[in-house]
């Protein structure tokens, strides 16, 4: 059975024993790359997110989101929108941590509800969080593009800022079924 949530960086955090606090599990990955590495990350002001917000996205039903500079990309949470990258240590914005963009959470629901909507085969992982990353969509659309071309779209559980609601809605209702365990879908919308 799919997991029928989207994953946030506060379930990595649970899963990372780090309590479920995204600040909580910032701290913790510094001291472990310290631990493995012998490599000190200076991370200031972790409870006042200062610079550049970045904005948050879904991929493969999971909160994220991009640095500005190296495009390394992190979990976060609606809850706890706060961003450090550990591809650059945010040295870009002297190790302070960003703020995080969310759609209106009225809006983000409907999306996230929109990609959950979305079949996918996700036998694959030994826990959830692996699952869920592993997952592979079953759905598609046909897009026409505007010189006629037409394309397959697979509906992974992804969203971008630049998708409206709208957008994820007809993207849903044009979509079939494939083959799933051997079995054909073939039916039109997403049940």
């Amino acid at each position: 059975m799919s997991i029928q949530r989207i994953i946030t960086a506060k379930d990595y955090s649970l899963a990372e024993g780090a309590g479920g606090s995204v600040k909580a599990r910032i701290l913790k990955m510094r001291d472990n790359i310290f631990k493995q590495r012998g490599i000190s990350i200076n991370i200031t002001d972790i409870d006042q997110p200062g610079g550049e917000p970045v904005r948050a996205r879904i991929w493969q039903g999971q909160w994220i989101a991009d640095c500005p500079v190296c495009n390394g990309a992190q979990f976060v949470d609606p809850q706890e929108p706060i961003y450090f990258c550990f591809v650059c240590g945010n040295r870009s914005n002297a190790g302070r941590p960003r703020p995080v963009l969310f759609p209106p959470e009225k809006q983000r629901v409907q999306i996230e509800n929109l990609l959950l909507d979305r079949p996918v085969n996700d036998e694959a992982g030994l826990t959830d969080l692996e699952r869920v990353g592993m997952a592979r969509p079953i759905a598609y659309a046909k897009k026409v593009a505007p010189d006629g071309q037409v394309h397959t779209l697979f509906l992974a559980r992804n969203w971008n800022p630049d998708e409206t609601v709208q957008d994820l809605i007809e993207q849903n209702n044009g979509a079939a079924n494939i083959k799933t365990n051997g079995a054909e879908g073939g039916h039109n919308g997403l049940q």
